[in-house]
C-alpha cells in the first residue's frame, strides 16, 4: 500500500469541508477523492523529478546529461497556473528566476522538464492563502519599501486578495532595491 502525502492546505480544506458538512458521506467522499488525485499527481510529479529514469544511459556518463525537455502535460500545466491567476510568464518571470534560484527562458515551451517541475511547485504555492502571521509579516515588510515603488506592485487592497505570490513579490523587490542601492554605491571599475 502505497502512503499519500498532502499538503498542510489541502489537510486544512478537509478539515473545514468535515465541520461544514457535519461530516456527510456523500461530502467527504467527494473531497476526499478529488484530495487523494491532486496528492496522486504531486507523488508522480515527485517521483519523476527525483528518480532517475532507468532507460537514460546519458544520465550515468558525467557531463554528457542533456536536459530533456518539458512535457506537453507539464506545459499545459503551467500555462493553466498561469492563466487562471491572470499572471503573464514575463511579468512573474524575475520573481520565478529568483525563487528556483536559476535563470529562465522567455518563453515558457522553452523549459527543461526539470526547470519545468520547479516552476510548477512555486506556481501551485503562490496560489495559497498566506496565513495571517505571513500577512501581518508582509505588511511590515511592505513599510520598508518606498510608496511609489509600491504601487508599482500591483498588490491588491482587499486581505482576502492576497496570495503567496504577493509575499514572494514583496520579498523579491525588497532584495532587489537593496543590491540596486548597493550597485549604486559601489564605484565603477
Amino acid at each position: 500500500m502505497k502512503r499519500i502525502y498532502v499538503s498542510e492546505e489541502a489537510y486544512r480544506a478537509l478539515v473545514e469541508h468535515l465541520l461544514a458538512t457535519r461530516g456527510t458521506t456523500r461530502g467527504i467522499s467527494e473531497l476526499a477523492s478529488r484530495l487523494i488525485l491532486e496528492a496522486l499527481g504531486e507523488v508522480a510529479e515527485r517521483d519523476a523529478e527525483v528518480e532517475p529514469d532507468p532507460t537514460d544511459t546519458a544520465q550515468d556518463a558525467p557531463g554528457s546529461s542533456q536536459p530533456q525537455p518539458l512535457t506537453d502535460k507539464q506545459l499545459r500545466h503551467i500555462l493553466d497556473l498561469l492563466g487562471r491567476n491572470r499572471w503573464n510568464w514575463l511579468d512573474v518571470k524575475d520573481v520565478l528566476e529568483w525563487e528556483v534560484g536559476a535563470p529562465l527562458p522567455d518563453d515558457p515551451a522553452d523549459l527543461t522538464k526539470r526547470e519545468a517541475s520547479r516552476v510548477i511547485g512555486v506556481l501551485r504555492r503562490w496560489e495559497e492563502k498566506p496565513s495571517p502571521k505571513e500577512v501581518s509579516e508582509a505588511r511590515k515588510l511592505l513599510k520598508r519599501i518606498p510608496e511609489g515603488y509600491a504601487r508599482q506592485l500591483n498588490l491588491p487592497e482587499s486581505t482576502s486578495q492576497v496570495r503567496r505570490y504577493h509575499l514572494s513579490l514583496i520579498r523579491y523587490a525588497l532584495r532587489k532595491l537593496k543590491s540596486d542601492a548597493q550597485g549604486a554605491g559601489q564605484p565603477q571599475r
